[in-house]
């Protein structure tokens, strides 16, 4: 890659709620990259099955009817769970990172430099280094810099000021490469 000549750190000073904390995590497992979260769902779901037809041909003591009613409910429940999960999930990652900071406002300093992307909320720091960031990703309403697979900070396109967006793009693509998907490159 080539170095992004960035003369001073790019800052970003945001408060965020819960609110914007669950439209992230969407945001995320929308664009993960590799196996679909639904498939770790697929597993139970055959192994149940496999149970269920194996007890069938082993004794042969059940019908078509009856193999449907043993395993009907157990299917029902595992779309039921992973549903009320794909939902609610987003929302119990918003409720702890604001038990996490604690009360009041939760202000976020994002620094975007040539070492990499940064947060500070004035009691933690985080950063992660260029070479660290598998991809970034940029959405209606974020960047999105994956550490991993399934995990990314975040900055929303909020606190960045209209004039500062193309730099903000000229800094992930320098340092990215094909790692980044921008919307306006």
């Amino acid at each position: 890659m080539t170095e992004a000549i960035v003369s001073q750190p790019l800052e970003f000073r945001f408060t965020w709620d819960r609110g914007e904390v669950v439209r992230a995590v969407r945001a995320v497992r929308a664009n993960v990259s590799g196996r679909p979260w639904w498939l770790v769902f697929a597993y139970p779901v055959l192994l149940i099955m496999i149970v269920a037809v194996a007890s069938t041909l082993w004794d042969g003591t059940l019908s078509r009817g009856a193999l449907v009613q043993a395993i009907g409910p157990w299917i029902l429940f595992l779309v039921a769970w992973a549903t009320l999960m794909a939902w609610i999930g987003p929302w119990l990652t918003a409720r702890a990172q604001s038990r996490e900071n604690g009360p009041g406002q939760h202000t976020l300093i994002g620094t975007l430099s040539g070492d990499g992307y940064g947060t500070d909320n004035g009691r933690t720091q985080n950063s992660i280094h260029w070479n660290g960031v598998l991809r970034a990703v940029e959405t209606p309403e974020f960047f999105l810099f994956y550490y991993n697979r399934n995990c990314a900070f975040y900055l929303p396109h909020r606190a960045i000021a209209p004039e500062q967006l193309p730099e903000v793009r000229r800094v992930i693509v320098s340092q990215l490469g094909d790692r980044a998907a921008l919307r306006h490159t």
